[in-house]
């Protein structure tokens, strides 16, 4: 197990994925009972079956996956996961707010940064991770007519002045979703 905890810190992993790794192949080798030189596609087959039959995620599921393939291939030098498929992503449907729950928490939160990034999100559809890197030159003012056009693949200029005319005139009847 040195030499998988080396070679996993040499390649970058992280210390939680460091641990998580290490758990899951611990598991298999005292799941299979048998020594990691002797252990078959069948045995770690077996293990993976018995994780999804406690009902793990798919997403855990695959950490282990990718544990076991790690140490048997990189380390070991065994190739049998050819033949052990990875569980496939479940398929959820976002959960969205009514607007009754979003004005809730809207006016729950105090913190004036955080309403303003929660207006922002419902109001807006955007996602965490876009919201977290916007910057007050990307806001809905002075964005240069040339990469406008450059954005919405226009040819001609013209268009383009056409389309953010015809915007902006569409924009004073639009109605915010923060307008409750």
């Amino acid at each position: 197990m040195t030499l998988l905890r080396q070679e996993m810190k040499l390649r970058g992993l992280s210390q939680r994925t460091v641990k998580s790794y290490l758990q899951y192949i611990i598991k298999c080798l005292e799941y299979a009972r048998n020594s990691p030189r002797s252990i078959a596609a069948t045995d770690v087959r077996a293990y993976l079956e018995h994780l999804a039959d406690r009902g793990l995620s798919s997403s855990t599921l695959n950490t282990a996956y990718s544990a076991l393939q790690f140490y048997f291939g990189a380390i070991l030098h065994r190739k049998f996961f050819t033949g052990i498929p990875r569980a496939h992503k479940e398929k959820r449907l976002p959960t969205v707010l009514s607007k009754d729950e979003a004005r809730r928490m809207v006016d729950g939160t105090v913190n004036q940064k955080h309403k303003c990034m929660l207006q922002l999100l419902y109001g807006t559809g955007m996602r965490v991770g876009e919201l977290v890197r916007l910057r007050m030159g990307d806001v809905e003012n002075g964005t240069d007519m040339r990469f406008v056009q450059e954005l919405l693949g226009h040819a001609n200029i013209m268009t383009t002045q056409i389309y953010t005319h015809v915007a902006t005139s569409a924009l004073v009847r639009m109605v915010s979703p923060l307008d409750f």
